[in-house]
């Protein structure tokens, strides 16, 4: 039960913040939690023959949970990259916004997470303030297979989409061992 319980929770964070951090976003998380980091600018230096200089990459601002609310990052001239994100009391994102890289008081993409409880969630995505996608999501355990489903209806080109993921634990690892995508016009 103990791990079942465990292995829930693991895919539900896994879940809820993948597809946008690689190795780098989760060193520099864990040194903004352990150091209490409000904000952190991120340069690169090119030193060669002919060159010596620092380019700003990104300037992220962090809560006191160590949660990346706000960053920054220069896309080309006068163009700006800035991405805001909130969280509920039980520290999940709730929101993720993109601005316009010309006006960054202007957003033009959301996503909105919402918790029904601990193993349903709905995800809604917009973009220019239309609501173009909701994926629905239900995680549920048996044994020690973790299942979870997946009903995509995109609004926008009035398409469906169901799919069923299964994981085991192989050792210490995660891997999913049965993807099954249903056929919408079924």
């Amino acid at each position: 039960m103990k791990r079942e319980v465990l292995l829930v929770l693991l895919i539900f964070f896994t879940i809820t913040a993948s597809g946008q951090k690689d190795q780098i976003d989760y060193l520099i998380d864990s040194l903004v939690k352990a150091q209490k980091i409000k904000q952190m600018r991120i340069d690169l230096r090119t030193v060669s023959p002919r060159l010596d200089t620092t380019m700003w990459l990104e300037t992220r601002y962090f809560d006191a949970r160590g949660n990346t609310i706000k960053s920054i990052s220069p896309e080309s001239r006068n163009k700006y990259i800035k991405r805001i994100n909130l969280y509920d009391s039980l520290n999940r994102r709730i929101l993720y916004r993109e601005y316009d890289e010309q006006d960054t008081t202007i957003f033009h993409s959301e996503t909105k997470w919402i918790f029904t409880d601990s193993t349903h969630y709905q995800q809604e995505e917009y973009y220019e303030g239309k609501l173009t996608t909701i994926n629905k999501y239900l995680i549920k355990t048996s044994g020690d297979t973790l299942w979870v489903t997946t009903d995509e209806n995109n609004v926008e080109y009035d398409r469906r989409n169901h799919e069923v993921s299964r994981y085991r634990m192989i050792g210490d690892t995660l891997q999913i061992s049965e993807y099954i995508e249903y056929d919408d016009s079924l």
